[in-house]
């Protein structure tokens, strides 16, 4: 082969390169299943948002409960009604168990987040005081 072509063959080689690393990036972000189960003493009510990809959504209501979401981001918040007792959340990700939280005694809130990777998701889950709601030990991406 002459350098000529070599130089040539090279150069194809790195635009296809550029042009398959471009169309990953521009790919639109993955998605995946989110599944939160509440559970505790029945009817225990409470209260609880979520936003998927930017999106609010309520997810009060009363226990047993079962929400399930959609989404490339999923952040999420779950608090006791005020003089209900505690609540216990546990979350699926993918269809996999990623993690549980009981808010016992004194009741506290769980939040958390998920976020669907290129090759695996990153999520977190954890109690807090619903009076710093906005304090996170790990907060979301």
């Amino acid at each position: 082969m002459s350098k000529r072509l070599a130089v040539w063959a090279a150069a194809l080689i790195a635009l296809l390169l550029l042009i398959a690393a471009a169309a990953w990036l521009l790919l639109p972000p993955p998605t995946g299943t989110v599944v939160i189960d509440v559970s505790g003493p029945a009817g225990t009510k409470f209260q609880g948002s979520c936003e998927v990809d930017g999106n609010r959504r309520d997810l009060s209501g009363a226990a047993p409960a079962t929400f399930t979401l959609e989404g490339h981001k999923v952040v999420y918040s779950i608090t006791p009604a005020e003089g209900s007792g505690g609540v216990s959340v546990k979350v699926d990700v993918g269809g996999r168990a990623s993690g549980s939280v009981s808010a016992g005694d004194p009741p506290q809130g769980v939040h958390g987040w998920v976020q669907f990777g290129r090759f695996s998701p990153s999520y977190w889950i954890e109690s807090f005081d619903p009076k710093s709601p906005e304090r996170w030990m790990t907060p979301p991406p």
